[in-house]
């Protein structure tokens, strides 16, 4: 049986490199892409494509609902 230490660093790779979302945000920002534009450019789900854009992650999301309420 394979303890957690042999499986650290294993698991889905990210869709995006730096390099690669830092194009895409700039693609994006140029305004001569949609969303749909990007997808079928980059080949990947709209929800991936939004968290690349946006940055979206666990701490954005609670930072986001914090806001909400006060």
């Amino acid at each position: 049986m394979a303890t957690t230490e042999n499986r650290r660093g294993h698991g889905r790779p990210p869709a995006f490199t730096a390099e690669q979302r830092r194009q895409l945000v700039a693609q994006y920002e140029s305004g001569e892409y949609t969303y749909r534009d990007l997808q079928a450019l980059h080949k990947v789900g709209l929800s991936t494509l939004y968290r690349a854009i946006h940055g979206t992650n666990a701490s954005t999301l609670t930072e986001e609902k914090g806001h909400e309420q006060g």
